[in-house]
């Protein structure tokens, strides 16, 4: 039998931080694989733009409950990054999201 993963468990703070890891080890992997097509790249960027907003919502959630990230900052990066850099983050310019 499986065991049900407990949904406060999946989205307290750790368990998204883990998700974006797996996300992140993924898109880390699939380029070896040499998908032979014009878009192969589409998938390991939306892996990595996933990894990237959960790590942001990994943050978010020591200080925010689920619901607040959910329906304050969804999927938006940019409002993600403002309230992780109220929370100490610094980003380089490397990923200037600003405009």
């Amino acid at each position: 039998m499986i065991e049900s993963t407990d949904d406060g468990e999946r989205t307290n703070s750790l368990g998204l931080f883990n998700t974006a890891e797996a996300y992140r080890l993924s898109a880390m992997a699939l380029p070896a694989l040499k998908v032979n097509s014009g878009f192969a790249e589409m998938p390991v960027r939306f892996l990595y733009y996933h990894a990237l907003e959960l790590y942001l919502k990994a943050l978010l959630r020591q200080k925010h409950s689920m619901a607040t990230v959910r329906n304050s900052f969804g999927h938006q990066i940019k409002l993600l990054v403002r309230e992780a850099e109220t929370l100490g983050l610094v980003v380089g310019a490397a990923l200037c999201l600003r405009s």
